[in-house]
């Protein structure tokens, strides 16, 4: 597991340098030993259930025993690093050869995460092509030179592999697109935190 920070701007003073507003987000890899059943069962929501072919919803996790053990290591990892009580709130799947889900936030949700079924085999041709791309929650809509470090550390792509697992806070701006020759597929989920006692706001 590999805890990572993005967007840790600095500001700086006569005497210090202070790293303020970073976005935590975690990557971790786990390959079942279902996983080829894992990836049957994606393609099947996504290519016949869904009306477009390309998408579809689910708003109970447990309504497919295949994606289970998923679910379970995924709120296991989320408890562990972010905050006790994980649960998902819902999933989804995405399979395809060509396919863009363009940049959109996950509203109402604290966190996001993003399973890497199969990688597929993306066109190197194409730029970013099967990447996860992340964009910076400081962008401005201003700009002159006092600002181009937004600008120029405006985004953050990783092309995930089987296994991986990404999650991020649902306020971040995100995307993909992928064209290849084998399905690239994943499993989509948003998380939420049920507060017991110890850890209910007043």
């Amino acid at each position: 597991m590999k805890p990572i920070t993005v967007w840790a701007h600095s500001i700086y003073t006569v005497m210090e340098t202070l790293n303020l507003f970073g976005t935590p987000i975690i990557l971790d890899r786990r390959v079942f030993d279902t996983q080829s059943h894992m990836e049957s069962r994606a393609r099947y929501h996504t290519n016949t259930v869904s009306a477009t072919g390309q998408f579809e919803a689910h708003t109970d996790p447990g309504s497919e025993p295949a994606f289970e053990p998923l679910v379970e290591w995924t709120v296991d990892l989320a408890s562990k690093t972010i905050f006790p009580n994980a649960r998902v709130q819902s999933l989804w799947c995405w399979s395809g050869v060509d396919y863009a889900n363009p940049p959109h936030k996950h509203p109402n949700v604290s966190w996001a995460a993003v399973y890497c079924v199969q990688a597929g085999q993306p066109d190197t041709t194409i730029p970013h092509n099967g990447h996860t791309v992340l964009y910076s929650p400081l962008a401005s809509n201003y700009w002159d030179p006092g600002v181009d470090h937004l600008r120029t550390q405006a985004t953050w792509s990783t092309q995930l592999k089987q296994g991986d697992l990404l999650l991020f806070p649902g306020y971040l701006l995100h995307s993909a697109h992928y064209r290849g020759t084998v399905p690239r597929t994943i499993i989509a989920m948003n998380l939420e935190w049920i507060a017991d006692d110890a850890h209910r706001y007043s």
